[in-house]
């Protein structure tokens, strides 16, 4: 493997690097892995010549880790299926192409359900592999991560866009007729529950919860 890289000359955030490599890529398929995270070895990428780009699936989805330290040793629990999240998604860059999915670039936080909510609708070509293909990165340091220290202030500061991405895909499903009679349901659950655990009462979320209760 011989690597290209692509450096941007200012943060735009997750959604727009990762268009900005699709946009570059040359491959049949593309995959995203976060700056500190890994596969789990070498042989994922037999296991993606052997599985995924042999059956040509539109989209491939394998397992992934989070290590956690618990009482000093290291624990490894798998997870499956997550449209939250692109970690061990392989997309093929064509049907991407098709249908003209990107990521969008205003968003901090689960930009990915734009992508993968789309993915579910316009193709059944849709593989889970269980194999264990990713992993995020132990860290020793686990608490300066802007997405687990202080997590209640992470989560209301970024709920309107969540919510915000969430009602677009809704319309985008509606537009071509593909809106299930549950979804709308099912979103306001997640909204319900997202508002009711949160650590609302905070002097810093106030503007944070007017504009979720606004949207």
């Amino acid at each position: 493997i011989k690597p290209k890289y692509l450096i941007k000359e200012t943060n735009t955030g997750p959604g727009d690097a990762r268009n900005y490599g699709i946009e570059h890529s040359t491959g049949d398929y593309v995959c995203f892995i976060d700056c500190a995270d890994c596969f789990v070895n070498v042989y994922t990428l037999s296991m993606f010549e052997e599985v995924i780009h042999t059956g040509g699936q539109d989209v491939a989805i394998t397992q992934w880790t989070t290590p956690t330290k618990v009482e000093g040793k290291w624990l490894y629990p798998v997870n499956n299926f997550a449209p939250a999240w692109v970690f061990g998604w392989f997309y093929r860059r064509a049907f991407l192409d098709l249908h003209s999915i990107r990521f969008p670039t205003y968003k901090v936080w689960n930009e990915e359900w734009a992508v993968n909510g789309k993915c579910m609708v316009l193709t059944d070509r849709i593989q889970t592999i269980d194999f264990l293909s990713y992993s995020w990165t132990h860290d020793e340091n686990i608490s300066t991560s802007i997405t687990t220290v202080d997590g209640h202030s992470y989560n209301y500061r970024i709920t309107p866009s969540w919510i915000t991405v969430q009602e677009e895909l809704l319309d985008w499903k509606k537009k071509v007729s593909k809106l299930n009679d549950n979804d709308p349901f099912i979103i306001a659950l997640q909204i319900y529950s997202m508002m009711n655990s949160f650590a609302w009462d905070r002097p810093e979320s106030i503007p944070y919860k007017e504009r979720t209760e606004e949207i």
